[in-house]
């Protein structure tokens, strides 16, 4: 064997190293981007459920307020409403709780609370009005007179608590 012969078979063992070590190197790349694309996939698939089981909750709690087969443009109308909703069962049930001493400071304290919430379920009620599409009258009517069935409701509780609150006319 001669030393020109051992260094050119050397030689080519390291142009095939090289070429298997940028074969590998490619395959490592390859799979992080399939992992990158595939985890970004899982996220927008339990983005998707969560925003779901949050639909659902709001569906209900609407369902709670006689709102029945109504579709909201905007998700912010049905998150708005529902913390109203929340709102307005505290106070009736601190009304509820209060009619015995109703004469004391606590008392008035919920009776401006309970203005200051009629008013906000007023708005809330002109502004889901106003939300609905043009032409859906005749829905929008039987929308209209179960938000006022649930103010009147409110009155109705308020007035037999002993409170005037104040809550003007509820009618459709």
């Amino acid at each position: 064997m001669n030393i020109s012969s051992i260094v050119s078979s050397g030689i080519e063992n390291l142009k095939i190293s090289r070429k298997l070590l940028l074969s590998y190197m490619l395959l490592i790349i390859i799979t992080f981007f399939i992992y990158a694309i595939a985890s970004h996939g899982l996220e927008s698939i339990s983005n998707n459920n969560v925003r779901q089981n949050k639909t659902s909750e709001i569906s209900k709690l609407l369902d709670n307020l006689k709102f029945y087969n109504v579709n909201f443009r905007y998700t912010k109308s049905i998150e708005y409403a529902e913390l109203q909703k929340k709102g307005l069962d505290t106070l009736i049930e601190q009304v509820r709780l209060l009619e015995v001493d109703k004469r004391d400071n606590a008392s008035r304290k919920i009776n401006q609370q309970l203005n200051i919430a009629s008013a906000e379920y007023k708005k809330i009620s002109d502004d889901f009005v106003g939300s609905i599409e043009t032409g859906r009258v005749i829905e929008l009517n039987m929308q209209k007179s179960a938000i006022f069935d649930v103010g009147e409701q409110l009155t109705n509780i308020s007035r037999s608590a002993g409170f005037d609150v104040g809550l003007g006319e509820f009618s459709s």
